[in-house]
């Protein structure tokens, strides 16, 4: 599983479990798992992933590259 997978599956145990136990060049996983802890409390549905690229994209050096990517997490609907 990528990392965006357990972001979008609201999975903040398993995405620091497999942070840590690959050695995922993350900045921030700590602060995801949180924010990930944080929308499930919030009664979020899964992430949503609006867009993914990286540095490569822009004409960069394409062996080493920096991923960026957006997600939102909307509120599950009151019935």
């Amino acid at each position: 599983m990528d990392a965006l997978s357990f972001i979008t599956g609201l999975d903040p145990e398993g995405f620091q479990h497999r942070a840590i136990e690959h050695d995922w060049s993350i900045c921030g996983h700590g602060p995801i798992a949180s924010v990930l802890e944080y929308v499930k409390r919030m009664k979020c549905r899964k992430g949503e992933l609006l867009y993914y690229t990286n540095s490569g994209e822009s004409g960069g050096d394409t062996d080493r590259v920096v991923g960026y990517a957006s997600v939102v997490f909307p509120r599950k609907e009151k019935k």
